[in-house]
């Protein structure tokens, strides 16, 4: 599930590097077919439950927004929202993960271009 959550967000990146509306939906409901409502990970995941749930909340509200984005024409914000969140699948499978790093790699990179969409999450993910 993980592998084809994460390319489905990079295909939905790589879409929006075109700027086609039409497209980058089609990739957007692609990428939200596949998060199940119980969480990112198959049981017996390396996180657990509540982290998987987190996750799916995260990537879940980063594609919503990445919709809204899209819709208002708004393809560079929307690229970068995706880029910040298309590693997450795979992170969440990493056992010596450091959200931390994550956190300031990415997550403050777009907070520093775009605004605040993550920090409702901070305490949440630097926990994970």
């Amino acid at each position: 599930m993980t592998d084809k959550l994460q390319w489905a967000l990079v295909k939905l990146r790589h879409d929006l590097t075109f700027c086609q509306r039409e497209r980058a939906m089609e990739s957007l409901s692609a990428a939200l077919e596949l998060l199940p409502a119980g969480g990112l990970l198959p049981a017996g995941g390396l996180l657990p439950s509540d982290s998987e749930e987190l996750l799916h909340k995260i990537i879940g509200s980063a594609l919503a927004e990445a919709g809204r984005l899209i819709n208002e024409g708004s393809f560079d914000n929307a690229y970068d929202l995706v880029d910040t969140v298309h590693c997450l699948p795979e992170i969440s499978e990493c056992p010596d993960r450091d959200m931390k790093a994550y956190w300031r790699g990415h997550i403050e990179k777009y907070h520093r271009k775009w605004g605040a969409f993550f920090m409702g999450f901070k305490k949440e993910i630097l926990k994970m």
